[in-house]
């Protein structure tokens, strides 16, 4: 069975965005922006982000929750740890990010796509998920209890100890990513697509016997 690839629309960017040297806005909008080494810290709830470029910011102490970014890309950019509750991401790129143990609970992430980043630790429980995909990505004890998963494609992901607890895998392809010791109840996998030796290897994590 070959592999089916996740088609993401990229985002829209402006031919050449505008510098830019903080988030701070009169309206809460943000639109066609290149902003580079910046390190917010302020409260951004609910600002809408269009059009944007972030390069290379620290965004770990910035209270982002409903933040609405589209159309953004984020390259070497530092979430870790950062609180972005009820935040939607639609055509969006990461690359080279890092994102360790963010809060992105309630998010939304509709045609995104991840090469090169770190997830691990991150917590996106109840995330409703369509069209997303993964390249070279570590999501290592991450969090993705009872999502709504609608084209998600893990590709090479290191999921080691992630947790699916109460989120349906249906359709999605698990043969090259690194499922050990993933966290399920059991009901989550029907449908799932794994190799045999990945399907041994879950029936052991279920406490089946195979002779």
């Amino acid at each position: 069975m070959e592999r089916q690839i996740i088609t993401v629309r990229p985002p829209r960017l402006p031919a050449a965005p505008a510098p830019a040297g903080t988030l701070d806005t009169t309206d809460g909008v943000l639109r066609g922006r290149l902003l580079e080494g910046l390190r917010p810290a302020g409260d951004y709830t609910a600002l809408d982000v269009g059009g944007c470029v972030f390069e290379r910011c620290v965004l770990t102490g910035a209270k982002l929750s409903g933040v609405c970014f589209s159309d953004t890309r984020f390259a070497g950019c530092d979430f870790s740890g950062a609180e972005l509750t009820g935040a939607g991401f639609i055509r969006c790129t990461f690359t080279g990010c890092k994102a360790v143990g963010a809060r992105l609970v309630e998010g939304y992430f509709h045609d995104v796509l991840l090469e090169d980043c770190n997830f691990s630790l991150s917590n996106w429980d109840g995330a409703s998920i369509r069209a997303l995909r993964m390249q070279k990505c570590g999501l290592r004890t991450a969090n993705l209890t009872g999502c709504k998963l609608r084209a998600f494609d893990p590709g090479d992901a290191d999921l080691t100890e992630a947790s699916f607890f109460g989120t349906p895998l249906a359709g999605v392809d698990l043969r090259h990513a690194c499922i050990d010791r993933l966290v399920v109840e059991g009901r989550e996998l029907a449908g799932a697509i794994v190799t045999e030796p990945e399907a041994a290897q879950l029936a052991r994590l279920l406490g089946l016997v195979i002779r």
